[in-house]
């Protein structure tokens, strides 16, 4: 009965430590593939394409140096509904660097 009224509500766990040489709060930021937790290393530098259209945005993410034509980049979808909503879904439904960048419009997102 309790498990029922929090399924759906948002949940915090805030994950800090401390860099001593910036004298800088870092706080670790985690995502999903769906069934695993994963971290983001927001730490590696990137290279990054970003194409709108309408009231869609697409991002690829790759590593500095990597052609837009290598099947090297990680590829997002932002998408947001008349009334405000916003969906993000990824180019072959994973979050793996495996896309090219050429034409993020025309990757399957889901």
């Amino acid at each position: 009965m309790g498990k029922d009224k929090t399924k759906y509500t948002s949940q915090y766990i805030d994950n800090i430590s401390f860099n001593d040489p910036l004298q800088l709060k870092e706080t670790l930021i985690y995502g999903t593939d769906g069934t695993n937790a994963i971290a983001a290393d927001l730490k590696v530098p990137a290279a990054m394409k970003i194409s709108v259209r309408g009231d869609n945005t697409y991002v690829a993410k790759a590593p500095v140096g990597t052609a837009v034509s290598a099947s090297s980049w990680q590829a997002k979808k932002v998408a947001v509904s008349a009334n405000g909503d916003t969906l993000i879904t990824w180019a072959d439904g994973n979050v793996l660097y495996d896309n090219a960048a050429t034409d993020l419009t025309g990757l399957t997102y889901n």
